[in-house]
């Protein structure tokens, strides 16, 4: 018996059913090579199924004449029916909404008998417990699968009545409405900020009150406002505010203790936090190398593996010191505006900058600090500096609220998906 037949307890006026149960069939597609071609018939694979629904955009294509003569009716799914991935990425789900589409045999093709709504039992599968059982019965070491002959027998709860599934089902899907709507308007906002980004950073657009009367210039970045300036990064920070974490024998797991001062790696800055940290030094080893100490407001740069993610240490960051991954780099007031510095330092002109400057193929690092230290920066005045980080920290502002709010949404399905898809809560 598989662990997909475990029994749990049923919510009144619900029943308790092999999946099989609700099914016409459960198939799954070719196998067999088709040709493809630059319109015609969509060919549906594991990696077009994303985000609850077929995504169209990245599908090829094979001629009407392939999908008449070169498959059979279980790669031609019909509208209604129900698309589950079994190969690679496993339990995405989604419902066809298209005539004369095709799959492969990374999908299996449920097609609904009329026991049960389509849309619940899409909803249903997507549950966090149903998503684990295909995912414990699955076989295959380098590559996974959901096997067909195991997930038909898979026991599901539903309810007797078609009116509670329908409402049910409309609540989740109006919940991934909203999802949908919110992921479209980050992806919107972001998309516009990069373009702003594009034109201030680069003088292309000049703020109000700032550039009447100016022209501009060519440089070796090419065409500047004639009022900007280019600085290295030597130029930006304080003398010697550019340190690479020890290397060698300076610091070794086995000088770690179990607390102390704590030692940073690329993960703070990667993710941005100072709440990781599972290595410590002791003090005489945090003297030792006080060349290394971060404090409050500086900046730290991951230099190894994922490179360029840049993050300043909050002034309630414990005390500590880098390790050889990471690199920070203390500013001049003088010359830069931070938040601007951060600004320019994340755009896509300078992380483009920075990948090209490394080496150490998959493990990349950069290159060497002179190069590093050499990169060169396109500054305004620093007046000019804080009027455009301010433009783009409240568009930062404002995508952060969005993706709040859609992680709230989140949330609240998944807490919508664990009562209503159980019983615990009902609608009828």
């Amino acid at each position: 018996m598989s662990r997909s037949s475990r029994s749990s307890e049923t919510a009144e006026g619900w029943e308790k059913n092999q999946l099989q149960h609700y099914l016409k069939s459960i198939t799954y597609g070719f196998t067999n090579p088709m040709p493809t071609s630059e319109s015609g018939v969509y060919m549906v694979t594991a990696a077009n199924i994303l985000n609850g629904r077929i995504d169209y955009s990245n599908c090829r294509h094979t001629t009407v004449e392939a999908y008449q003569k070169l498959i059979t009716n279980k790669s031609r799914p019909n509208e209604n029916d129900l698309l589950l991935t079994k190969d690679g990425t496993l339990g995405r789900l989604a419902i066809v909404d298209k005539q004369r589409i095709c799959v492969n045999q990374s999908v299996a093709v449920l097609a609904i008998n009329g026991k049960a709504d389509v849309n619940f039992l899409k909803h249903l599968l997507e549950a966090e417990e149903y998503q684990r059982r295909m995912l414990e019965d699955a076989g295959g070491s380098t590559i996974r699968h959901i096997y067909i002959t195991i997930v038909d027998k898979m026991e599901v709860s539903i309810p007797k009545s078609k009116q509670e599934q329908k409402a049910i089902a409309k609540a989740l899907s109006d919940t991934d409405a909203l999802i949908a709507s919110l992921t479209k308007l980050i992806e919107k906002k972001r998309a516009i900020k990069t373009a702003t980004m594009q034109q201030l950073l680069t003088g292309k657009t000049r703020l109000p009150g700032f550039g009447e009367g100016k022209g501009y210039k060519d440089s070796d970045l090419g065409r500047i406002p004639e009022d900007w300036n280019i600085l290295t990064l030597n130029d930006i920070c304080i003398p010697g505010g550019i340190v690479r974490g020890p290397f060698g024998g300076s610091l070794k797991k086995s000088m770690f203790v179990t607390t102390g001062y704590s030692v940073y790696e690329q993960r703070h800055a990667i993710e941005g936090t100072v709440d990781l940290t599972r290595y410590y030094v002791s003090e005489s080893k945090y003297s030792e190398l006080s060349r290394f100490a971060i404090l409050p407001g500086v900046l730290i740069v991951s230099c190894a593996g994922t490179i360029g993610r840049i993050f300043e240490i909050p002034e309630n960051a414990p005390r500590g010191i880098i390790n050889q991954a990471l690199l920070k780099l203390e500013l001049s007031r003088k010359e830069v505006n931070k938040n601007y510095f951060l600004q320019l330092f994340r755009s896509t002109y300078t992380q483009d900058k920075i990948v090209d400057n490394t080496q150490g193929g998959a493990m990349q690092n950069l290159v060497g600090m002179d190069i590093f230290k050499n990169t060169q920066f396109l500054l305004p005045e620093f007046d000019e500096q804080a009027a455009i980080s301010e433009v783009l920290t409240s568009m930062d502002v404002s995508i952060e609220y969005c993706e709040s709010k859609l992680q709230k949404t989140l949330d609240v399905k998944k807490t919508m998906m664990q009562q209503l898809l159980t019983g615990r809560t009902r609608l009828i």
